[in-house]
């Protein structure tokens, strides 16, 4: 086990997950990915977010509304079990090129949605559009543990950042206590990955309470800004070094 490497993946997660409220699983996956195996990344991933995600929901319980977060559960419940199922059999490239374009996907949206509040030209959210989100984020999560879409969908129906973080957060929290009963089933939670978990925890808590007291310094409006250049530089980076699996997919 690359030790140094968890670490500073679990670091630099945490401390955008304390700077933004989302974002954790975007920063740790890319980097472990360039070492490890999906298989091994999505559990690790689960077990440290999840006390992360529970602290964050606490912390800002006051603002989350099941108005908005229990619609999204169903929609992420339903697309936990094929999502989890192509993690279990799914090629790994091909894997780590669906989530890198995911992310620039993300990343590309949240610049545009950005510039569209900012002119007023930001349109009303169509239902259905909104559920595919939810269903997508749901797939995504049983793959990688990431909620790529979640964030277009809270950024859609959420008033503000306070109420945007505690939903993001409460929501994670309930996808991942499906996910943990999910990979326990399918046998991809393990040993060796809970072991992992428990070594770079000490990164985890550090970063999160360095985000935490930079959110307080650092305007919101510039926090999003380089989290969605970040997400979109990780993910082309991430798709460009396994792009070789659709060359042979369609050679």
């Amino acid at each position: 086990m690359n030790l140094a490497l968890g670490l500073f993946a679990a670091f630099a997660a945490m401390f955008v997950k304390g700077l933004s409220g989302f974002g954790n699983t975007l920063v740790f996956t890319p980097l472990m990915n360039f070492s490890y195996d999906s298989k091994l990344i999505s559990p690790v991933d689960l077990l440290i977010g999840f006390p992360a995600n529970a602290f964050m929901a606490w912390r800002e319980r006051k603002s989350i509304s099941l108005k908005i977060a229990l619609p999204l559960i169903f929609l992420i419940y339903l697309g936990l079990i094929p999502g989890t199922f192509f993690l279990t059999i799914g090629d790994v490239r091909l894997l780590k090129v669906i989530l890198g374009v995911a992310i620039m996907i993300l990343g590309a949206e949240m610049i545009l949605r950005e510039k569209a509040m900012m002119h007023g030209t930001q349109k009303k959210s169509n239902p259905v559009v909104l559920a595919i989100i939810g269903f997508g984020s749901g797939i995504l999560c049983g793959m990688f543990g990431v909620g790529a879409f979640l964030t277009a969908y809270l950024n859609r129906t959420t008033d503000n950042s306070s109420q945007f973080r505690a939903n993001f957060c409460f929501v994670f929290f309930m996808e991942n206590i499906a996910r943990f009963c999910l990979y326990m089933y399918s046998g991809v939670l393990t040993l060796e990955s809970l072991k992992f978990a428990v070594t770079i925890f000490p990164g985890v808590i550090a970063g999160l309470a360095v985000g935490i007291a930079a959110s307080k310094k650092i305007p919101e409006k510039h926090a999003k800004k380089v989290v969605s250049v970040m997400l979109i530089f990780t993910g082309l980076s991430l798709t460009l070094q396994n792009i070789s699996v659709l060359t042979a997919l369609f050679a």
